[in-house]
Protein backbone atom coordinates (compact mmCIF):
# COMPACT_ATOMS: atom_id res chain seq x y z
CA UNK A 1 0.00 0.00 0.00
CA UNK A 2 1.25 3.12 -0.68
CA UNK A 3 0.47 6.80 1.73
CA UNK A 4 -0.43 8.72 -0.98
CA UNK A 5 -0.18 12.89 0.61
CA UNK A 6 -0.97 14.24 -2.76
CA UNK A 7 -3.58 14.59 -5.67
CA UNK A 8 -2.65 14.84 -8.94
CA UNK A 9 -4.41 15.88 -12.03
CA UNK A 10 -3.79 13.87 -15.33
CA UNK A 11 -4.77 13.22 -18.65
CA UNK A 12 -7.59 11.54 -20.54
CA UNK A 13 -5.63 10.77 -23.46
CA UNK A 14 -2.13 9.74 -22.73
CA UNK A 15 -1.99 9.43 -18.73
CA UNK A 16 0.51 11.74 -18.06
CA UNK A 17 0.43 14.33 -14.91
CA UNK A 18 -0.92 17.76 -15.84
CA UNK A 19 -0.95 18.79 -12.30
CA UNK A 20 0.05 17.98 -8.73
CA UNK A 21 -1.22 19.02 -5.72
CA UNK A 22 0.32 19.20 -2.24
CA UNK A 23 -0.80 19.96 1.38
CA UNK A 24 -1.93 17.49 2.80
CA UNK A 25 -0.60 15.50 5.42
CA UNK A 26 -2.29 11.96 5.28
CA UNK A 27 -3.45 9.82 2.62
CA UNK A 28 -5.48 11.50 -0.43
CA UNK A 29 -8.81 9.55 0.04
CA UNK A 30 -11.41 11.25 -2.24
CA UNK A 31 -12.11 14.30 -4.74
CA UNK A 32 -14.35 16.70 -6.16
CA UNK A 33 -14.87 18.78 -8.92
CA UNK A 34 -16.30 22.04 -9.11
CA UNK A 35 -17.74 23.55 -11.73
CA UNK A 36 -18.12 26.96 -13.07
CA UNK A 37 -21.65 27.77 -13.64
CA UNK A 38 -21.42 29.63 -16.68
CA UNK A 39 -19.09 27.40 -18.79
CA UNK A 40 -19.43 24.36 -17.31
CA UNK A 41 -15.74 23.84 -17.31
CA UNK A 42 -13.83 22.75 -13.50
CA UNK A 43 -12.77 25.67 -11.49
CA UNK A 44 -11.50 24.29 -7.78
CA UNK A 45 -10.83 20.60 -6.94
CA UNK A 46 -11.81 19.51 -3.43
CA UNK A 47 -9.66 16.74 -1.61
CA UNK A 48 -10.45 14.89 1.30
CA UNK A 49 -7.82 12.90 3.18
CA UNK A 50 -6.39 10.83 6.66
CA UNK A 51 -5.55 13.85 7.97
CA UNK A 52 -8.86 14.74 8.47
CA UNK A 53 -8.74 18.31 6.68
CA UNK A 54 -10.68 19.28 3.31
CA UNK A 55 -8.79 21.45 0.66
CA UNK A 56 -10.17 23.64 -2.28
CA UNK A 57 -7.90 23.75 -4.87
CA UNK A 58 -7.90 26.56 -7.68
CA UNK A 59 -7.32 24.73 -10.81
CA UNK A 60 -5.97 28.02 -12.71
CA UNK A 61 -3.00 28.14 -10.55
CA UNK A 62 -3.12 24.48 -8.68
CA UNK A 63 -2.83 26.54 -5.04
CA UNK A 64 -4.88 25.52 -1.79
CA UNK A 65 -7.31 27.96 -1.58
CA UNK A 66 -8.76 26.76 1.54
CA UNK A 67 -8.75 24.21 4.47
CA UNK A 68 -11.20 23.19 6.34
CA UNK A 69 -11.24 20.87 9.33
CA UNK A 70 -14.48 19.99 10.24
CA UNK A 71 -14.20 16.65 10.67
CA UNK A 72 -12.37 14.83 14.10
CA UNK A 73 -11.29 11.60 11.80
CA UNK A 74 -10.39 10.42 8.57
CA UNK A 75 -12.77 12.00 5.65
CA UNK A 76 -14.28 9.20 3.36
CA UNK A 77 -16.26 11.02 0.44
CA UNK A 78 -16.97 14.48 -0.84
CA UNK A 79 -19.21 16.00 -3.48
CA UNK A 80 -19.58 19.51 -4.39
CA UNK A 81 -23.45 20.22 -5.39
CA UNK A 82 -24.04 23.03 -7.88
CA UNK A 83 -26.16 25.97 -7.24
CA UNK A 84 -29.48 25.86 -8.46
CA UNK A 85 -32.39 28.59 -8.82
CA UNK A 86 -33.67 27.59 -5.61
CA UNK A 87 -30.75 26.82 -3.80
CA UNK A 88 -26.83 28.22 -3.37
CA UNK A 89 -23.98 25.44 -4.32
CA UNK A 90 -22.77 23.97 -1.25
CA UNK A 91 -20.15 20.55 -0.67
CA UNK A 92 -21.23 17.60 1.35
CA UNK A 93 -18.50 15.61 3.33
CA UNK A 94 -18.38 12.28 5.25
CA UNK A 95 -16.03 10.66 7.61
CA UNK A 96 -14.87 8.05 10.22
CA UNK A 97 -16.47 10.53 12.35
CA UNK A 98 -20.05 9.03 11.73
CA UNK A 99 -21.06 12.37 10.67
CA UNK A 100 -22.05 13.35 7.20
CA UNK A 101 -21.80 17.88 7.36
CA UNK A 102 -22.27 20.27 4.87
CA UNK A 103 -20.26 23.31 4.39
CA UNK A 104 -20.17 26.26 1.63
CA UNK A 105 -17.83 26.65 -1.19
CA UNK A 106 -15.75 29.07 1.18
CA UNK A 107 -16.05 26.80 4.11
CA UNK A 108 -18.52 27.37 6.82
CA UNK A 109 -20.58 24.89 8.23
CA UNK A 110 -24.00 24.88 7.48
CA UNK A 111 -25.28 21.39 9.26
CA UNK A 112 -24.50 18.44 10.11
CA UNK A 113 -25.98 14.96 10.30
CA UNK A 114 -25.19 12.14 12.70
CA UNK A 115 -27.91 9.17 12.64
CA UNK A 116 -25.36 6.80 11.67
CA UNK A 117 -23.45 4.91 14.83
CA UNK A 118 -20.26 4.50 12.76
CA UNK A 119 -17.86 5.73 9.98
CA UNK A 120 -19.63 7.01 7.03
CA UNK A 121 -17.81 5.73 3.96
CA UNK A 122 -19.02 6.65 0.87
CA UNK A 123 -22.04 9.22 -0.89
CA UNK A 124 -23.96 9.01 -3.80
CA UNK A 125 -26.75 11.78 -5.40
CA UNK A 126 -29.60 11.11 -7.95
CA UNK A 127 -29.12 12.15 -11.33
CA UNK A 128 -32.28 14.54 -10.17
CA UNK A 129 -30.03 16.00 -7.22
CA UNK A 130 -33.02 15.88 -4.77
CA UNK A 131 -31.84 12.41 -2.73
CA UNK A 132 -28.53 11.54 -0.80
CA UNK A 133 -27.39 8.37 -0.16
CA UNK A 134 -24.70 7.31 2.40
CA UNK A 135 -23.20 3.93 2.99
CA UNK A 136 -21.87 3.15 6.45
CA UNK A 137 -19.92 0.34 8.53
CA UNK A 138 -22.72 0.51 10.59
CA UNK A 139 -24.55 -1.79 8.02
CA UNK A 140 -27.04 0.55 6.62
CA UNK A 141 -27.25 2.87 3.74
CA UNK A 142 -29.28 6.13 4.98
CA UNK A 143 -31.44 8.16 1.93
CA UNK A 144 -31.87 12.26 2.42
CA UNK A 145 -33.24 15.31 1.09
CA UNK A 146 -30.30 16.49 -0.96
CA UNK A 147 -31.02 20.17 0.23
CA UNK A 148 -32.29 20.29 3.75
CA UNK A 149 -30.72 16.74 5.19
CA UNK A 150 -33.58 15.34 6.20
CA UNK A 151 -33.63 11.87 6.49
CA UNK A 152 -36.15 9.97 4.53
CA UNK A 153 -35.11 6.53 5.18
CA UNK A 154 -32.96 3.71 6.49
CA UNK A 155 -32.10 0.42 3.85
CA UNK A 156 -31.02 -1.81 5.37
CA UNK A 157 -30.13 -5.64 4.42
CA UNK A 158 -26.24 -5.61 4.28
CA UNK A 159 -24.82 -7.61 7.04
CA UNK A 160 -21.79 -5.36 7.55
CA UNK A 161 -20.06 -2.51 6.54
CA UNK A 162 -21.23 -1.02 3.49
CA UNK A 163 -18.70 1.13 1.25
CA UNK A 164 -19.31 2.54 -1.60
CA UNK A 165 -22.92 3.39 -3.16
CA UNK A 166 -23.94 4.36 -7.01
CA UNK A 167 -26.93 5.82 -8.60
CA UNK A 168 -27.66 4.71 -11.99
CA UNK A 169 -30.92 5.35 -14.16
CA UNK A 170 -33.28 5.16 -11.27
CA UNK A 171 -31.70 2.32 -9.05
CA UNK A 172 -29.43 2.71 -5.96
CA UNK A 173 -26.26 -0.20 -6.24
CA UNK A 174 -24.11 -0.91 -2.85
CA UNK A 175 -20.81 -3.00 -2.50
CA UNK A 176 -20.50 -4.37 1.04
CA UNK A 177 -17.73 -6.45 3.24
CA UNK A 178 -20.33 -8.96 3.55
CA UNK A 179 -19.06 -10.02 0.09
CA UNK A 180 -21.93 -8.52 -2.14
CA UNK A 181 -22.99 -5.86 -4.37
CA UNK A 182 -26.95 -5.15 -4.32
CA UNK A 183 -29.22 -3.58 -6.00
CA UNK A 184 -32.26 -1.54 -4.31
CA UNK A 185 -35.83 -0.24 -5.33
CA UNK A 186 -35.82 3.46 -4.56
CA UNK A 187 -39.39 3.21 -3.74
CA UNK A 188 -39.56 0.30 -1.69
CA UNK A 189 -35.91 0.87 -0.20
CA UNK A 190 -35.57 -2.73 -0.03
CA UNK A 191 -33.33 -5.16 -2.05
CA UNK A 192 -33.97 -6.30 -5.97
CA UNK A 193 -30.91 -8.23 -6.32
CA UNK A 194 -27.76 -9.75 -4.92
CA UNK A 195 -24.41 -10.46 -6.45
CA UNK A 196 -22.45 -12.80 -4.29
CA UNK A 197 -18.48 -12.56 -4.43
CA UNK A 198 -15.92 -14.19 -3.07
CA UNK A 199 -14.47 -11.51 -1.30
CA UNK A 200 -15.28 -8.16 0.36
CA UNK A 201 -16.61 -5.92 -2.50
CA UNK A 202 -15.17 -2.63 -2.42
CA UNK A 203 -17.00 -0.19 -4.80
CA UNK A 204 -19.25 -0.65 -7.40
CA UNK A 205 -20.40 1.59 -10.67
CA UNK A 206 -22.71 1.12 -13.27
CA UNK A 207 -22.47 2.33 -16.87
CA UNK A 208 -24.92 5.01 -18.65
CA UNK A 209 -26.92 2.33 -20.09
CA UNK A 210 -27.91 0.70 -17.09
CA UNK A 211 -26.54 -2.43 -18.55
CA UNK A 212 -23.52 -3.18 -17.03
CA UNK A 213 -22.50 -3.62 -13.04
CA UNK A 214 -19.02 -3.22 -12.53
CA UNK A 215 -17.60 -4.38 -8.95
CA UNK A 216 -13.94 -4.37 -7.55
CA UNK A 217 -12.91 -5.45 -4.54
CA UNK A 218 -9.80 -6.92 -1.81
CA UNK A 219 -9.84 -9.95 -4.25
CA UNK A 220 -7.67 -7.60 -6.82
CA UNK A 221 -10.53 -8.27 -9.40
CA UNK A 222 -13.07 -6.40 -11.35
CA UNK A 223 -16.23 -8.21 -11.96
CA UNK A 224 -18.60 -7.52 -15.14
CA UNK A 225 -22.35 -7.94 -14.27
CA UNK A 226 -25.33 -8.30 -16.55
CA UNK A 227 -27.96 -6.12 -14.61
CA UNK A 228 -30.57 -7.98 -16.44
CA UNK A 229 -29.85 -11.59 -16.18
CA UNK A 230 -27.41 -10.87 -12.72
CA UNK A 231 -25.10 -13.38 -14.56
CA UNK A 232 -21.64 -12.77 -14.17
CA UNK A 233 -20.13 -11.57 -18.01
CA UNK A 234 -16.35 -11.92 -17.10
CA UNK A 235 -13.99 -11.28 -14.20
CA UNK A 236 -10.79 -8.67 -15.36
CA UNK A 237 -7.40 -9.04 -13.53
CA UNK A 238 -5.31 -5.98 -14.13
CA UNK A 239 -4.80 -4.90 -10.67
CA UNK A 240 -2.68 -6.40 -8.33
CA UNK A 241 -3.98 -5.27 -4.91
CA UNK A 242 -7.46 -4.50 -3.49
CA UNK A 243 -9.89 -2.35 -6.07
CA UNK A 244 -10.95 0.60 -4.10
CA UNK A 245 -12.65 2.95 -6.34
CA UNK A 246 -14.58 2.38 -9.62
CA UNK A 247 -15.62 5.24 -11.99
CA UNK A 248 -17.44 5.00 -15.04
CA UNK A 249 -18.00 7.60 -17.64
CA UNK A 250 -19.43 7.15 -21.05
CA UNK A 251 -17.81 4.16 -22.60
CA UNK A 252 -14.92 4.62 -20.03
CA UNK A 253 -14.37 2.70 -16.79
CA UNK A 254 -11.80 4.12 -14.51
CA UNK A 255 -10.30 1.70 -11.45
CA UNK A 256 -8.17 2.45 -8.26
CA UNK A 257 -6.15 0.63 -6.53
CA UNK A 258 -3.58 0.43 -3.58
CA UNK A 259 -1.07 -0.99 -6.01
CA UNK A 260 -0.87 2.51 -6.56
CA UNK A 261 -2.31 2.92 -10.33
CA UNK A 262 -4.94 4.27 -11.70
CA UNK A 263 -6.44 1.72 -14.73
CA UNK A 264 -8.41 2.78 -17.82
CA UNK A 265 -10.86 0.40 -19.46
CA UNK A 266 -12.88 0.71 -22.81
CA UNK A 267 -16.53 -0.71 -21.26
CA UNK A 268 -17.23 -2.56 -25.02
CA UNK A 269 -14.14 -4.03 -24.86
CA UNK A 270 -14.40 -5.64 -21.24
CA UNK A 271 -18.07 -7.18 -22.04
CA UNK A 272 -16.60 -8.65 -25.32
CA UNK A 273 -14.01 -10.79 -23.01
CA UNK A 274 -15.03 -14.30 -22.11
CA UNK A 275 -13.19 -15.32 -19.24
CA UNK A 276 -14.77 -17.86 -16.45
CA UNK A 277 -14.88 -16.62 -13.24
CA UNK A 278 -13.57 -19.75 -12.01
CA UNK A 279 -10.45 -20.79 -13.99
CA UNK A 280 -7.88 -20.32 -11.73
CA UNK A 281 -5.22 -20.57 -14.49
CA UNK A 282 -5.38 -17.06 -15.34
CA UNK A 283 -2.92 -14.12 -15.51
CA UNK A 284 -3.31 -10.80 -14.90
CA UNK A 285 -3.71 -8.75 -17.91
CA UNK A 286 -0.65 -6.82 -19.39
CA UNK A 287 -1.88 -2.82 -19.88
CA UNK A 288 -0.47 -0.37 -22.16
CA UNK A 289 1.09 2.54 -21.04
CA UNK A 290 -1.99 5.24 -21.92
CA UNK A 291 -3.99 2.34 -19.77
CA UNK A 292 -2.14 2.90 -16.70
CA UNK A 293 -1.81 5.59 -14.61
CA UNK A 294 0.73 5.40 -11.49
CA UNK A 295 4.05 4.09 -11.54
CA UNK A 296 3.82 0.35 -9.90
CA UNK A 297 7.24 0.55 -9.17
CA UNK A 298 6.52 3.66 -6.62
CA UNK A 299 4.33 1.67 -4.12
CA UNK A 300 6.57 0.88 -1.24
CA UNK A 301 6.60 3.17 1.09
CA UNK A 302 9.86 4.91 2.65
CA UNK A 303 10.64 4.34 6.34
CA UNK A 304 8.94 8.36 7.27
CA UNK A 305 5.69 7.02 5.21
CA UNK A 306 5.58 3.84 7.21
CA UNK A 307 6.08 5.90 10.28
CA UNK A 308 3.22 8.28 9.17
CA UNK A 309 0.45 5.45 8.31
CA UNK A 310 1.23 3.83 11.36
CA UNK A 311 0.57 7.12 13.49
CA UNK A 312 -2.73 7.47 11.57
CA UNK A 313 -3.87 4.04 11.87
CA UNK A 314 -3.20 4.44 15.87
CA UNK A 315 -5.15 6.93 15.42
CA UNK A 316 -8.30 5.48 13.61
CA UNK A 317 -8.23 3.12 16.65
Amino acid sequence: MRAIVRARFYSRQDGTTKALFKGHKGPVTCIAAERDSHSGKASHLWSGSWDKSIIKWDLATNAAVLTTSHHTDFVKSIIHVQATPTSPAFCVSCSSDSTIRYFTPEGVSLRVLKQHTRSVEALCVDESMQYLYSASSDTTIRKWALETGEELAVLQGHLTSVYGVWWARGTLWSASADKTARQWDAETNQTDSTFEHPDFVKAVAVDPSGRYLFTGGRDQDIRVWDTGSEKLVTTILGHFDEVSVLECTGTTLWSGSLDGTVRRWTVTALVAQSMPDNDSSRTPQKQSDEDTMGDRNEIRLTEEEERELAELAELAD
